[in-house]
């Protein structure tokens, strides 16, 4: 290993080795891309003289172009997000990297949903910046079904109120409200053409992992009397979007009580302010 990655904790050492491996394929793809911008260069320049014939070889070759191009930035952006920064090998004492997770969360994931992760985070924060999300709340936690990790993005801060702010009911926060479909636009972002809804990963077990994810990290646990403290606000219950309605037809909901996770139910019309809604998708 180079003398100065030496200064990097075992977590920055694993995402420099990463982040090489991605810089390897981001440098062959951007040959390839090369290459397709050139065939389809020619492509365009031939079509002035045989309109009809080279239709079809302009469509292909654009078509790969913007393939290569568009798996050459998801490779960048990887790097850029698992490389640490050039003041980590210059500083005397460096600093821990931010990560998208705990460490052990962060050292299972493969360097594909590593890439993943980021490309959400991205998508997730051009979203919701408008609600209060900022980057840094975009967090990956941990769960496991059927014994196997299962890795959800999710934000870890203040819950998202998609009704008026300046109102103590409003029908826009309401369950029914938020799980409608003319919501669809507002709740489902777009990552490399395949559309992900940030209603889909909020369960019982990301909400529990997100809490625990918290205290590890010694935050104020969201959802809690201090948070509201903190905020202003009143204590807030975050919506399990993901979970289904109980036989009676009531919403679950989970916000944190004295310290410790509790539950409870509200009807799908319930809009009073204190409703919350948090982004969570699945990394596969």
């Amino acid at each position: 290993m180079h003398a100065m990655t030496e200064r990097l904790t075992p977590e920055q050492q694993a995402d420099y080795t990463d982040a090489q491996e991605l810089a390897y394929r981001a440098n062959n793809t951007f040959d390839e891309r090369h290459a397709a911008a050139i065939v389809l260069a020619t492509a365009c320049r031939l079509k002035e003289y045989e309109a009809l014939e080279f239709e079809t070889l302009i469509y292909e070759a654009r078509t790969d172009f913007d393939a290569l191009d568009q798996e050459f930035n998801s490779y960048n952006s990887a790097v850029s997000t698992l490389m640490p920064p050039r003041s980590v090998f210059e500083a005397t004492k460096p600093e821990s990297k931010e990560s998208f997770a705990a460490e052990h969360v962060w050292n299972a994931m493969s360097p594909e949903q590593k890439t993943k992760a980021a490309e959400l985070s991205n998508a997730i924060y051009k979203q919701f910046e408008q609600y209060g999300v900022i980057k840094g709340d975009l967090r990956v936690v941990m769960t496991e079904v059927d014994g196997q990790p299962k890795f959800t993005l999710i934000h870890t801060g203040f819950g998202i109120d998609i009704g008026d702010p300046k109102k103590d009911n409003d029908p826009a926060r309401s369950y029914e409200s938020v799980m409608s479909k003319k919501n669809d636009a507002l709740f489902q972002i777009e990552v490399n053409g395949v559309k992900y809804d940030t209603r889909s990963g909020m369960t019982n077990a990301v909400y529990v992992a997100k809490i625990e994810e918290a205290r590890s990290r010694r935050m104020i646990l969201p959802d809690s009397k201090k948070l509201s403290q903190e905020t202003g606000d009143l204590p807030t219950l975050t919506m399990l979007t993901s979970e289904p309605l109980t036989m009676a037809g009531y919403v679950p909901l989970r916000h944190v009580v004295r310290g410790q996770l509790d539950r409870c139910l509200c009807s799908p019309d319930y809009d009073y302010r204190e409703l919350r809604v948090c982004p969570a998708v699945e990394i596969v």
